[in-house]
């Protein structure tokens, strides 16, 4: 699974452990409150003899613009609660956006009118005004509910934008959901790439995880933060401590990795990038070795990139294709492997290698944008028309169009000779084939 994946994954398990039972949550909605008109003011007669004429008192200067709009919106949220109240909830809506419209910077009509799309069923609505409120106020438990509802859609950024405005008061009843709310947090930090506010949330969640902690944490919660691969939590929580320079704390999340689910090579990997963040290359270096013999590709480019930048620290820059190339015939089937070792060959000038190493990747199930751009820079370097036209063929009938080749297509035209070239091999290709 990708790193995003995993990340996605965490909250929403130890959300769905703290979900009390379905009969549970119908019984604790609250009713709805059903307003009733106040009463109408007792209707007064003509004036008597001793009454004067009620008189307006004259202004004593015009309304500003924005006062007109807060008494237009005032009217426009009285006319809404005179809908709602009469049971035509949609119209309500209508007048509410309205008056928004007129004071846009009224907290309480944007928390109104969420209310309403929640309750007609208008979630995209209810989001957008959501993210409004937000910014005008702070957040209450229904904003932070549609929280909820854009980090399950994936929209981190904006859920962020509610979860950091719900009040302190609002989390601190239970311990249980003070965790959760770390751990969504550090979750959508770590996507939104934000690495030192993801570590301050994970650290949180650790320390609730530590079998000491007072009060211990519930066991299905404990369950379902750690999943089924408890290390490869840990690991990711390492994976944001270190990004986040926090050196000493990523140590010990691997370490919980290891202790919770042993695997060597991972082990050494991980112990590697904490020497090389230590500044001690030689015993990164060393570190790493044992990630390579045990023929795995489950941390994907990371570790080759590791080893290029230990061998450019240490000075060995010249050995990293060598070293590639060795690593690929002991494990051939490695293919993040095989894409370094392509791109080092690519970086090194190594065109002819390069083509041959990028083409058996671009012959492999689900080839990535990256080898397509590759195998394009290296034949337009070397004015190949029927090979930029075979690549560009192949990529228009995996995805239908070049939309993601847009950068590559610019410097193709940029080129006329070389762009006249291509043309004239794709008509000359079509004349054959028609079809």
């Amino acid at each position: 699974m990708a790193v995003g994946g995993m990340y996605e994954g965490l909250a929403g398990r130890a959300c769905q452990a703290l979900e009390p039972p379905a009969a549970e949550r119908a019984s604790a909605q609250p009713a709805q409150d059903n307003e009733t008109q106040p009463p109408a003011a007792a209707e007064k007669g003509p004036p008597t003899e001793l009454e004067d004429p009620v008189e307006p008192l004259p202004p004593q200067q015009g309304r500003s613009e924005a006062q007109s709009d807060r008494i237009e919106a005032l009217a426009l949220f009285g006319a809404g609660r005179r809908e709602e109240q009469a049971g035509r909830t949609e119209r309500a809506l209508q007048y509410y956006q309205r008056a928004l419209r007129r004071d846009p910077t009224s907290a309480m009509l944007a928390r109104h009118i969420v209310e309403l799309c929640v309750r007609l069923g208008r979630d995209d609505e209810a989001i957008r005004y959501a993210i409004i409120a937000v910014e005008l106020g702070p957040a209450d438990e229904l904003l932070a509910q549609i929280g909820d509802v854009l980090r399950q859609r994936g929209e981190f950024a904006q859920a962020l934008k509610i979860y950091e405005k719900v009040p302190q008061e609002l989390i601190q009843g239970s311990p249980s959901a003070r965790v959760v709310r770390a751990l969504a947090l550090g979750q959508m930090y770590m996507l939104t790439s934000q690495p030192e506010k993801a570590a301050e949330q994970f650290l949180v969640v650790m320390a609730a995880l530590d079998e000491q902690a007072q009060p211990p944490l519930d066991p299905p919660l404990r369950a379902a933060i750690l999943g089924k691969e408890p290390g490869r939590t840990y690991e990711l929580f390492g994976d944001a401590l270190l990004a986040a320079g926090r050196v000493a704390e990523a140590e010990r999340a691997f370490q919980a990795a290891q202790r919770l689910s042993p695997q060597e090579g991972l082990h050494a990997y991980n112990m590697a990038r904490v020497l090389h963040a230590r500044q001690e290359i030689q015993a990164a270096y060393e570190a790493l070795q044992p990630y390579f013999e045990t023929r795995q590709s489950s941390r994907g480019l990371g570790p080759y990139e590791l080893l290029k930048n230990l061998l450019t620290a240490l000075g060995r820059a010249d050995e990293l294709v060598t070293r590639l190339k060795a690593l690929h015939a002991d494990d051939p089937g490695n293919v993040p492997l095989h894409y370094s070792l392509a791109e080092a060959c690519r970086a090194a000038g190594m065109w002819e290698e390069a083509e041959q190493h990028f083409s058996e990747l671009l012959a492999r199930p689900e080839p990535t944008l990256e080898i397509y751009q590759a195998l394009l820079d290296i034949y337009q370097r070397q004015k190949q028309p029927a090979q930029i036209l075979r690549v560009l063929g192949h990529a228009a009938g995996r995805t239908g169009n070049l939309n993601s080749l847009e950068k590559e297509l610019a410097a193709l035209a940029a080129d006329q000779g070389l762009a006249d070239a291509v043309l004239q091999h794709a008509q000359a290709a079509y004349r054959e084939d028609p079809d």
